[in-house]
Parts: C-alpha cells; structure tokens; sequence
C-alpha cells in the first residue's frame, strides 16, 4: 500500500497535468519491487524521466504548505506552478 505522502503528491501531479495517472500506477507498482524499496513516488517519477527535479520540488513544496495549513484533509488540492503533463 502506497504511503499517504505518496497518494498526495500523485494527486497533485495528475492535477496539474504534470503526469499522467497511468504512469501515476505504473510508478507506484514500481515501489512495490525490492530495488525501488524506501524511494517515494516522486523519486521514482524524477529517476523514470517523467519529472523534473524542479516540478518535483514544485509539488513538495506545495505539499508543505497543505500541511502547514492543515487544509489537505477532504480539499482538493491546489496547483503548484510547473509544466505539462509528461
């Protein structure tokens, strides 16, 4: 089962057009096997080339202030800036 943080910043990425869903499942399958062990999905999506480094750290950041704001529990999320959907 994927960690929370992970479904997030998934949600976020689909949101925004980053990624889409399906290489959201695909990257998530991923961490299920032995040599992507402890990684977290935006790891995975940066190393498989679909994000950048930068839209990455977009959507982390945006990730923070969510749990500053207490606000990510039922509200959709808000779209950090970045590119299109790889």
């Amino acid at each position: 089962m994927p960690a929370p943080s992970d479904v997030l910043f998934g949600r976020i990425a689909v949101k925004n057009k980053l990624v889409t869903e399906i290489k959201v499942k695909e990257s998530l399958i991923l961490l299920s096997k032995p040599e992507h062990a402890g990684k977290s999905l935006a790891e995975v999506l940066v190393a498989r080339g679909i994000l950048t480094a930068a839209q990455r750290q977009a959507i982390e950041t945006h990730m923070e202030k969510l749990s500053r704001s207490g606000s990510e529990g039922g509200k959709s999320p808000a779209s950090p800036k970045g590119g299109g959907a790889n």
